[in-house]
């Protein structure tokens, strides 16, 4: 079985064991799809669609992200989707986010 996806429809990455939860858009509801792989795995085969690691646990679609700001924990990414989805991002993906989100056309990101 095969997951194919439009690339605006795909939110986020979360890594679980030896599988990543695929979440994507459907209409305006999240849906979400288990998928026999690793973060590892997905990450280089990704990264040219922009779809970036942001932490141990996840990646991101960059075009996804509505607002970048820096929180308790650190930095967060607020993702366009009627629910308020926040992913954290650890210091070590940090400024590839930043770098990434700096190239993107002006949108109401904040630091």
């Amino acid at each position: 079985m095969r997951l194919s996806l439009k690339k605006s429809d795909l939110l986020f990455l979360e890594a679980s064991e030896n599988y990543v939860l695929v979440h994507y858009r459907v209409r305006n509801e999240v849906k979400q799809y288990l998928l026999r792989n690793s973060l590892k795995k997905l990450e280089n085969e990704m990264k040219p669609h922009h779809i970036l690691r942001c932490h141990r646990s996840y990646m991101v679609n960059i075009g996804q992200v509505k607002m970048m700001q820096k929180g308790k924990k650190g930095l967060e990414l607020h993702l366009s989707v009627p629910e308020n989805v926040v992913i954290q991002v650890s210091k070590t993906y940090e400024p590839a986010i930043i770098a990434e989100l700096d190239l993107l056309p002006s949108t109401d990101q904040s630091v």
